[in-house]
């Protein structure tokens, strides 16, 4: 963590100093096609809707976990040294990884949680098939699912015939599947939401955040994201010591 923070003390004066490099034409050319980048997807950061705006956000979280995720096996692999030991790196990546998710889960549904609860439904329909496999090649296989379902429900209260018609047996485990993972959906899409809300929060207050730089800095924004590096670096410089 040392290392990325005098990396980061070097880079973020290097960036903020960019114009002022006396660098040939033809580099400072790309610089200002860098600024001219950046401001305009700031810009179109701002103008976007909360929840579209929290979905872009949430890409930026996707792409900081892979990049995090990328760093780690670089560091173990090439340098030696266990970046994910450390704490502030691991939660970096859990929070953006969850966060993540946890935004896409109900900002992007038809994507995310409906076409999960989808999936699960076509997978518990093909057990409607298995008793058709039985009859047409003569075995036994669906038994031994629905005997596992069979003692299931009887511990739960909820006892089933003990040897149905195959065809029962498939349905049952057809219902049963699908009651699972509808259950299944649920707590996940809870558990979803004890992130969400906060993360929702964050997002929506970097949003309002970002609609003031852009107010104050215009098409300067990307030196007013690096002062706010410098101050965020010195800060947690000054903390962990």
């Amino acid at each position: 963590m040392d290392f990325i923070l005098a990396t980061l003390y070097v880079l973020i004066p290097l960036a903020l100093a960019r114009s002022s490099l006396g660098l040939k034409p033809q580099y400072q050319e790309k610089i200002l096609i860098v600024d001219e980048s950046f401001s305009k997807q700031f810009v179109k950061l701002t103008r976007l809707k909360t929840i579209d705006g929290v979905d872009y956000l949430a890409n930026l979280l996707g792409i900081t976990a892979v990049i995090l995720l990328a760093a780690t096996i670089i560091s173990k692999y090439v340098f030696s040294y266990e970046l994910a030991q450390n704490i502030m790196f691991a939660k970096a990546f859990i929070y953006s990884f969850i966060g993540f998710f946890s935004i896409k889960w109900y900002t992007k549904p038809h994507k995310f949680s409906l076409s999960f609860l989808k999936d699960m439904a076509q997978i518990s329909a093909l057990a409607l098939a298995m008793p058709l496999i039985d009859i047409f090649l003569g075995i036994d296989y669906t038994a031994l699912p629905y005997q596992y379902i069979y003692m299931h429900s009887s511990l739960m209260g909820f006892p089933l015939p003990e040897s149905p018609h195959v065809i029962i047996m498939g349905v049952i485990i057809s219902v049963y599947m699908l009651i699972a993972m509808t259950i299944f959906w649920a707590v996940t899409s809870l558990l979803m939401a004890l992130y969400f809300i906060p993360v929702f929060s964050v997002s929506y207050g970097v949003l309002k955040f970002c609609n003031a730089l852009e107010k104050m800095w215009g098409k300067n924004t990307l030196n007013a994201v690096l002062i706010l590096l410098v101050v965020v670096t010195q800060y947690y410089s000054w903390y962990k010591s």
